[in-house]
């Protein structure tokens, strides 16, 4: 993931030479998290080799969330902030530092979505992947925007929000 950022951040610069590319992490925030936290279950060797890591994600709401909270002398020892939208997380906040997250390598790790799977037996995956007859790039795809509820449901954001407000 670290290495298509800096790819397209390279993109970026060949484009607008002259312009100042600022990046924000969005997984910041996390940084706090323990060593273990930040693992999948496969080698160490390979996960430090290709930066396989449980980033996290939405960490700018989660701070901000923490930051209000402390402002108003509110933030307990131990709380749990829920991202809810279009991309979902939880995170596990204590002492106002991140301790866990249900997001990982990538924003369609964890839980689903509206359009985002979440996560995903890796066999199920390479199954529908040949059922379907794609390719790597088109599967993330479908995983990213024909899953989760969209998924679940079949019905559009817009359907949904339709039918939601002439209840």
């Amino acid at each position: 993931l670290v290495g298509q950022l800096i790819t397209e951040v390279e993109k970026l610069r060949g484009q607008f030479p002259h312009v100042r590319i600022i990046a924000i992490s969005d997984s910041a925030f996390h940084i706090t998290k323990p060593d273990y936290a930040w693992n999948y279950g496969i080698n160490l060797h390979d996960a430090d080799e290709h930066d396989i890591k449980r980033f996290g994600f939405h960490g700018l709401p989660v701070a901000s969330a923490v930051q209000t909270l402390h402002a108003h002398e509110k933030l307990p020892p131990r709380v749990v902030v829920c991202c809810l939208g279009d991309r979902t997380s939880v995170s596990a906040i204590y002492h106002g530092k991140s301790l866990d997250m249900t997001s990982g390598y990538s924003p369609t790790d964890g839980l689903m979505s509206g359009s985002s799977a979440g996560s995903i037996d890796p066999q199920a995956v390479t199954v529908l992947k040949r059922e379907l007859g794609l390719d790597d790039k088109n599967m993330m795809e479908y995983l990213r925007t024909r899953g989760g509820l969209l998924g679940l449901s079949g019905a559009t954001r817009m359907n949904f929000q339709a039918a939601c407000a002439s209840a």
